[in-house]
Parts: C-alpha cells; sequence; structure tokens
C-alpha cells in the first residue's frame, strides 16, 4: 500500500512525501503522517507561520494583548474542502463514525493538495474499523493568515478556535465583523498554596532554602517552593540533588513559604525562617509507610478494574511518569498540530491528580481501571493559558472521553465556557474544582452550568499536626466533630459534592509520593467515583448523550450523604463508595 508522491515548489527543489509511514496512535485512533528522517510534528516545517508557541500568559508590549478568536460555524468547527486550502496547510478529517473523531495529520503539496489528502486516506483506511471513514469533512488546523489582517499576529491556530495578538483596535474591528473574540488570560491549578510560577525580571538577589528530612537530617530533592514575597510577588522553585531551592527576593523579602510535592515528606506552610548567610533551612516529617489519609480514611481499596472501559481526561500540567498511574495517551497544547508533548511541565500536580484517579501503587486511586489520557495546558511551572485549555477540553470531547476532570480556575473566558458547552452537549460528564479563596464564590470554571463543582472536607487525626494541611481546620463542626470543611474551600451549589482534599497522598512526578491540599484533590475524587458508577451501570455501554450525563448524575446525588455541614459549604455532601 505503500505510496509517494513528488512536488516542485517555485524556488526550492523537489520534496517527496511517503505515506506508507501512517501510524494509529494509542490515543483515540489519531493518525499521524511521517514523511523521510521526520518526526510526528512533521507539519511543524510547513508554511506558513509557526505552529508551535508557549502557553499566552504575558500581556504583550505596546499595548497588544493576546486573545482567541472562535469560529462558530459547525459548533465551533468549519468544514472546508481540501481544494481550498493552502500549500503547507494541516488537517484534519472529521468522521463521527466509528471513533467519533478522526484526525489525520499530514502536509499537503501545492495544487494537488486533494489527491495528497485521499491518498493519505486509501493508505490509512486498513488501520482503521470498516466504515469509520464515512460522511468525511476537511477542517483547516494550521494557521492561515489570510483570514486577518496584517495587523494582527497569528500565533497558533486549531480547527475552530485561533490564538492571534493583537492591539485592541484591531480586536474591535474583528467583533464588529461578528467573530466571537475572548482575551487570553492565564489559568493556574486549584491548589490551595499560590501557583508555582517564577518571578519576572532579572533575578539578581536569591536566597537559598535549603529541605531537609527531619528524622534524619537528609537533603530532600525535587520538593516544589513557593514563597510570597512582602510585595505581593510570587516565586518559585523545585529543590536540586542538594535539596536547596532559589528564590528571587530582589528589591522585596519573603513573607510566606510552601512547600509540597516532597517526595516522602509531608508539606509545610509558615513564615520565612530567619535568614543564616543568604538561606533558610526547612525540614519536613516524614510520610510513615501505610498511612490513613483522609482519602483512604473515607474509601477503601477498590478492585483493579474499578472504572474499566471509561475514558478520562485530566486536562492539567501533565501527568508522569509514574510507575503506578498508567496513561493511555494524550495531547500537549498550545502545541504543533499533531500529539505534543503530555508528561508533567515542571509541576507534580497534574500527576498528583492523576494518582488520586487511577494509582494502582501503595495509596490507591478511587477508580484504577479507567483510561487516562493526559492534556498538558501548562508550559511555565503552573501557569497556563485559556486558549490552551479551550482546545484541550474540545479534543478530549470530540475524540472519545467520557468525563473530563478540571483542576484548574481562572478569570470566567467566553472561549473556554464555550468549549465547555460543547462538550457537555456531546455528552460528556465535567467535573472541576471549587476553588481556594477561604470560601468565596465559587471560581470559574465550576460555576458554569452543567459542571459538577467539587469542594474540599478533611479529617483530623488524618494529617500531622505540623503541616500546611493542619492550618486548613475551620468551623463549623460536623456531625461527627472530627470532620470539617477545608478554610479555604469555596462555596458550592445545592447538587454539586464536597471529597477529600486535605492532606491527600498521591503519585508525583518521577515515581514518588508526596501532599498536596486544595479542591484540586477534591474533584478527582468525584471524578473517580462518577467512573465507576458508568462503568458498571447500562449506561456503559451506549453513546455519550445529554440523557446519559443525566442518570449518571442521578446516580451520583442519590449515593450522596451530608456530613452536617450547611448547604452552601458541602452541598449534597460527600458520595459514598458505589
Amino acid at each position: 500500500m505503500a505510496g509517494s508522491k513528488q512536488e516542485t515548489e517555485p524556488g526550492s527543489e523537489a520534496r517527496t512525501w511517503l505515506y506508507q509511514d501512517l501510524r494509529l496512535s494509542p490515543i483515540f485512533g489519531v493518525i499521524t503522517t511521517v514523511g523521510p528522517g521526520q518526526t510526528s510534528e512533521l507539519a511543524c516545517a510547513a508554511e506558513p507561520g509557526p505552529c508551535n508557541t508557549r502557553a499566552a500568559v504575558a500581556q504583550a508590549e505596546g499595548g497588544r494583548k493576546r486573545y482567541i478568536v472562535i469560529d462558530e460555524d459547525s459548533g465551533g468547527h468549519k468544514p472546508h474542502r481540501a481544494d481550498d486550502l493552502g500549500l503547507g496547510s494541516v488537517v484534519r478529517l472529521v468522521s463521527d463514525a466509528g471513533l467519533g473523531g478522526v484526525r489525520l495529520y499530514g502536509v499537503t503539496a501545492g495544487l494537488a493538495i486533494g489527491n495528497a489528502v485521499q491518498r493519505a486516506v486509501v493508505n490509512a483506511v486498513g488501520n482503521l474499523p470498516t466504515g469509520v471513514l464515512r460522511d468525511i469533512s476537511v477542517e483547516p488546523i494550521s494557521p492561515r493568515k489570510s483570514e486577518f489582517g496584517s495587523d494582527i499576529e497569528l500565533l497558533h491556530s486549531t480547527a475552530g478556535a485561533s490564538l492571534i495578538e493583537a492591539s485592541q483596535d484591531a480586536i474591535d474591528e474583528l467583533r464588529n465583523e461578528g467573530k466571537v473574540v475572548a482575551e487570553d488570560t492565564p489559568i493556574y491549578p486549584a491548589s490551595a498554596r499560590p501557583a508555582a510560577v517564577r518571578r519576572r525580571g532579572v533575578r539578581t538577589n536569591l536566597l537559598r532554602v535549603t529541605i531537609e528530612s527531619e528524622t534524619t537530617g537528609n537533603v530532600v530533592a525535587g520538593a516544589q517552593v513557593t514563597a510570597k514575597l512582602v510585595n505581593g510577588d510570587v516565586d518559585s522553585d523545585a529543590t536540586n540533588e542538594d535539596g536547596v531551592a532559589s528564590i528571587d527576593v530582589t528589591g522585596s523579602a519573603i513573607k510566606m513559604l510552601w512547600i509540597d510535592e516532597a517526595p516522602g515528606h509531608w508539606s509545610w506552610t509558615g513564615p520565612s525562617p530567619e535568614p543564616v548567610s543568604n538561606g533558610v533551612t526547612v525540614r519536613l516529617m516524614p510520610i510513615d509507610a501505610g498511612y490513613v489519609d483522609v482519602l483512604r480514611h473515607h474509601y477503601e481499596k477498590p478492585s483493579p478494574d474499578a472504572g474499566i472501559g471509561v475514558k478520562v481526561a485530566v486536562i492539567d500540567t501533565g501527568i508522569g511518569p509514574h510507575p503506578d498511574v498508567a496513561v493511555a495517551g494524550g495531547l500537549g497544547y498550545p502545541a504543533s498540530p499533531g500529539p505534543g508533548e503530555y508528561t508533567a511541565s515542571g509541576s507534580s500536580h497534574g500527576t498528583h491528580v492523576a494518582g488520586i484517579i487511577k494509582s494502582s501503587g501503595a495509596w490507591f486511586g478511587v477508580a484504577p481501571g479507567v483510561s487516562l489520557y493526559s492534556y498538558r495546558v501548562y508550559e511555565d511551572l503552573e501557569r497556563g493559558s485559556a486558549y490552551a485549555l479551550a482546545v484541550a477540553i474540545d479534543e478530549a470531547s470530540r475524540l472519545g472521553c467520557d468525563i473530563i476532570n478540571l483542576s484548574i480556575v481562572c478569570l470566567p473566558n467566553d472561549a473556554v465556557r464555550r468549549y465547555i458547552q460543547y462538550a457537555l452537549d456531546r455528552g460528556v460528564i465535567i467535573i472541576a474544582a471549587a476553588g481556594n479563596d477561604d470560601r468565596s464564590a465559587l471560581s470559574f470554571p465550576a460555576s458554569v452550568d452543567g459542571v459538577i463543582a467539587v469542594g474540599a472536607v478533611g479529617r483530623r487525626g488524618t494529617f500531622p499536626l505540623r503541616t500546611s494541611s493542619a492550618k486548613a481546620v475551620a468551623a463549623p463542626a460536623g456531625t461527627d466533630p472530627d470532620d470539617f470543611v477545608a478554610s479555604f474551600s469555596n462555596r458550592v451549589r445545592s447538587d454539586d459534592f464536597s471529597a477529600p482534599g486535605v492532606g491527600v497522598i498521591s503519585s508525583l512526578t518521577g515515581g514518588g509520593w508526596g501532599v498536596m491540599d486544595g479542591t484540586s484533590m477534591a474533584a478527582p475524587v468525584i471524578t473517580g467515583l462518577v467512573s465507576r458508577i458508568l462503568a458498571s451501570s447500562q449506561w456503559s455501554s451506549r453513546p455519550r448523550s445529554v440523557q446519559r450525563t443525566r442518570a449518571i448524575l442521578s446516580i451520583l446525588r442519590r449515593r450522596a450523604a451530608s456530613l452536617g455541614f450547611p448547604v452552601e459549604l458541602q452541598g449534597k455532601g460527600l458520595v459514598k463508595s458505589p
């Protein structure tokens, strides 16, 4: 079935594309076209324009900002005839038959683009289920600059959405033309501590923070050190092999320190110790083997196949590697128009969330049988972009995920809201962290109608007193006086839920185990429980639909029990094991 095609471009030598190397990847039937000596990011070498950009998190200079432009045709996805696309375009072939979406990435060739696409399809058909190529439409993925004016820089594009940089005047003009435009805004993990980010500017005054084990005195490598400065800035660093993190205190001083993601140790929070010789030392308590944290207090170890057959997307900082958290596949955003890197981006947050769902190790997950897919939307520690989040939600929902976990908070964003609605309309269940603003109103995107929000509860006796987790204890008391709603947890709606989110032990990138606090940790507990309910119900064999979502959530709510807290703090309460 191998075929080849030779095309000559004006002013360039002839190029030959081989279609014999069409690979069906592990994630939802993604087909990647690979030319001679090229990787799956083949399309990045093609014109026009860049197809890979860092997360849009900083405001551009000169009054220019980054925005998301949405193509609302066909639910945000506009089909095109192959002959309408230009040289170097990257296309997706979409079919609703069989796989719930087939994507073909390939570089087209000159005026014969239609033939190139057809030949690629013909050579791929042997790898696909019968009938999967019915009713195919063609969508552009790579940027097409002709769609925007010369004063707009197109940074990245995927089917249905584009990331641009432009002045306010240019954006006003786009809106006047009827285009849907949303400002690209930062997103952060829903952890109880501030997001781990790098302080911008010249780092001229670095304070050494050394992390040691309290019992042995050995240094702790890989711990995340996050500092809030007196002037309000935040700076973060991970400890190196010598147990040292460097915090930028240029023009300021540390007001508060948070230390977590520490392999084998509990977290710690407090004012910075007095510096000695331009450095401070913090000693952490080790985690005892077999320690029963709040999650394992409330839930017994499930069977290894609990949740089997259910596809769960974790949109986060990336997952793993970790030997006890198997990942079926994933994508990284912003990415080239092919599978990007989906392992951890420098933070263990996503790996920790994933372990709560699927871990098969010493500290078990709630639903170890699910198929887990990682969508990484952070490239700068724990700062990401709304554009990446919107695109990841769309990809996960279009390509077959049953449940999406969003342990994420950000400002309300129209692009993210629209793509969440597209996913809900397809029958995807979306579960999100309530946020950690000390019992303030529900955070976005958990506040979107149809999304299940999850607040965090804790229990005295499931963490040592000299840890970050102990600072989350707060009134009022529940029916059991040892239970409490975390002081940081935001309010929820009457149909939302609570789950363990204080002092949760879970997996860390690289193979270790550590502790984190936040509604980020509570959301994946509900994600795991929903997976088990779906897997064991009659709905598991039926297609995704709004009706299926309603049925599963109805079962979930019937399994919830009040812990004795006000409804605005606990929602329906804690869900019992299926």
